[in-house]
Parts: structure tokens; C-alpha cells; sequence
């Protein structure tokens, strides 16, 4: 006696119409973008700064001697700034401290980086 298998038709049903789920970019995501002006300093790096930065590297005694409360402090190490700022949030070298900025923060500062860092 021969004998079959039979999937009951309400499981193969569920199976098939859970099958068809897909995401929607913009319901995971939301639909606004980065600016897609350049980075400026006065614009987009000195409020960065400000609001993450001087506490420890600002004052008489910054952290680990590095002061960024100019421009001219910022520009050569900019680029090591950035590089700490991509890090992973468990890495001990990340920075801030505080946690992982804003995606397009952090665009905006390579962004001026690219541009040269002026001091507009």
C-alpha cells in the first residue's frame, strides 16, 4: 500500500502568502536625505563641535592637549576626526564618547574635508 504525504491546504496557503513579504524603503528608512549642500564650517562644522567636542577639547586644559575652538585647530586634524567618528561605537577610539553621530553629520564634515576645510 502506497502511502502519501498530504500538506494540508490551509499551511501550504500560509506558507505561500508569507512568502510574498517585502520592505518598503521608504517605511524603514523615511524619505528625507542628507543636505546635499556642501559642508561649511560656520554652518555645519562649528555647531559639530560645539555641541560634541569642546566639552572635553576646549577650555585651558583639553583633553589629551587637542583644542578644537578655531578653524585653524580643526583643519589638520580633520581628517583624523573623521576617521574617529566612523568608528564603531564599541570601539574605544570612537568618538564622541557620547555615542555615534548623525549619519549626515557626519557626511557634512567630510564633505567640508573633500572641499578643502575652508573657513566659510
Amino acid at each position: 500500500m502506497e502511502r502519501k504525504n498530504k500538506v494540508p491546504l490551509s499551511l501550504l496557503f500560509a506558507l505561500c502568502v508569507g512568502g510574498c513579504y517585502y520592505d518598503v524603503e521608504e517605511t524603514l528608512y523615511g524619505t528625507e536625505g542628507c543636505d546635499p549642500a556642501p559642508g561649511r564650517f560656520a554652518a555645519d562644522v562649528e555647531p559639530l563641535l560645539q555641541e560634541h567636542c569642546i566639552g572635553c577639547h576646549g577650555g585651558p586644559t583639553p583633553s589629551a592637549g587637542i583644542a578644537f575652538e578655531s578653524h585653524g585647530e580643526v583643519v589638520p586634524l580633520a581628517p583624523a576626526m573623521l576617521g574617529r567618528m566612523v568608528l564603531p561605537s564599541s570601539d574605544p577610539q570612537s568618538m564622541p564618547p557620547s555615542g555615534k553621530l548623525d549619519t549626515c553629520v557626519i557626511e557634512d564634515f567630510g564633505t567640508w574635508i573633500a572641499e578643502g576645510s575652508p573657513n566659510n
